[in-house]
């Protein structure tokens, strides 16, 4: 006698709890916490700067009873800025929103995608301006043997100290920055 087969009697369906997705969160874009977004009231304007000289330079001396304390001080000056405007869009029509099946959500998806454009954007532009050759003027490269002066071995090379190295440069960079 012939009987339902489980393809009869089950027709496969979506998760309504799980979906894989590439979206990364954005408290991992370091961005925003490197460079805060300012908010600003014109496209364009001026920012204050101070010289690092001024404030790496110590100017300060003991100080004998009833002598004057020692003088020094430090610059202002002035820089520009030119705010840019960016933007993307994911266009949800009517009749896929009425469409859809649960638990789909495509205004909800089309909203992480679009603010998951503009984060990985930001980090793009900001790493690219940040940590592009020559923005800092001191550039390290490895060589594949017999590092001297400021040189190291190239961390794929056997005897090389990559931990060593990023600690010799950030007090490198410490003693740069104050």
């Amino acid at each position: 006698m012939p009987q339902p087969t489980i393809s009869d009697v089950h027709v496969d369906r979506p998760l309504t709890n799980l979906s894989v997705a590439y979206i990364q969160g954005a408290e991992a874009f370091v961005s925003g916490k490197v460079f805060p977004v300012v908010p600003v009231a014109q496209r364009s304007d001026e920012f204050y700067t101070y010289d690092i000289g001024d404030w790496t330079r110590v100017v300060a001396e003991k100080r004998a009873p009833g002598a004057p304390s020692a003088g020094g001080g430090y610059t202002i000056g002035t820089d520009n800025f030119f705010a840019q405007r960016y933007s993307v869009h994911d266009d949800v029509d009517d009749l896929t929103r009425a469409n859809q099946d649960q638990p789909l959500d495509a205004d909800s998806d089309a909203t992480d995608w679009v603010t998951d454009q503009m984060l990985r954007l930001r980090e793009r532009t900001w790493a690219t301006q940040y940590f592009g050759t020559g923005v800092w003027g001191n550039q390290r490269d490895g060589v594949a043997a017999g590092p001297t002066g400021d040189e190291f071995l190239q961390w794929d090379q056997a005897g090389s100290t990559p931990v060593e190295d990023v600690s010799t440069q950030s007090i490198g960079v410490a003693e740069l920055t104050g």
